[in-house]
């Protein structure tokens, strides 16, 4: 990136992703902020809608990068400003929820700021909400938008992001993560 702000979306490309209302957001965006791209990594049923989607929208900085090997996926990392993980809640008899989202915990150990929606149980956990980054309701193009908008007001604030989002991800950690099952089934042992 030549001093452009990158937007990255790196997963696969399925409905329950939500990459509609994320390139219907940066439609928006990159009108109101220069130097702004969306590239999104990732293959799937959903990908010719999204394409078809972001040609009917207009999009001009969006690159499809198509399937990238997970060993590849930290140097997209590093790249980008801001990564966004938008789900939704799908229909009854699908798929509901993206149940924790472990993406946004391997951007976040680059201290890479990140939006996510409600409907990813890892928002809820790592996104301190204005303070390394957003969550927003999912589906809700209009803030989705407004937190791309944030994101990109202030390199300063970005680089703040970026320092909180290192403190908070260093909790999350297997050790940590074995440590906190263990205790719930001891609690729930106590209980019986």
């Amino acid at each position: 990136p030549n001093n452009e702000r990158i937007i990255l979306y790196l997963s696969r490309v399925i409905e329950l992703r939500n990459l509609d209302c994320l390139i219907t957001a940066f439609s928006r965006l990159e009108k109101e902020v220069p130097n702004v791209k969306l590239i999104i990594g990732g293959d799937g049923d959903f990908l010719e809608f999204c394409k078809s989607l972001s040609n009917k929208l207009g999009v001009k900085n969006i690159i499809f990068l198509g399937q990238i090997k997970h060993d590849d996926a930290a140097y997209y990392y590093t790249l980008c400003d801001v990564f966004v993980l938008p789900g939704k809640i799908m229909p009854e008899n699908s798929v509901n929820v993206e149940s924790w989202g472990l993406t946004l915990n391997e951007v976040m150990s680059l201290g890479k700021p990140v939006i996510s929606t409600d409907s990813v149980g890892a928002a809820f956990d790592l996104i301190s909400d204005g303070v390394n980054g957003y969550r927003v309701k999912n589906n809700n193009v209009d803030e989705m938008a407004a937190a791309l908008e944030k994101i990109f007001r202030s390199n300063e604030t970005r680089k703040k992001m970026g320092l909180v989002i290192l403190e908070i991800i260093k909790n999350f950690n297997a050790q940590r993560q074995a440590e906190s099952f263990i205790k719930c089934i001891e609690t729930i042992e106590a209980i019986k």
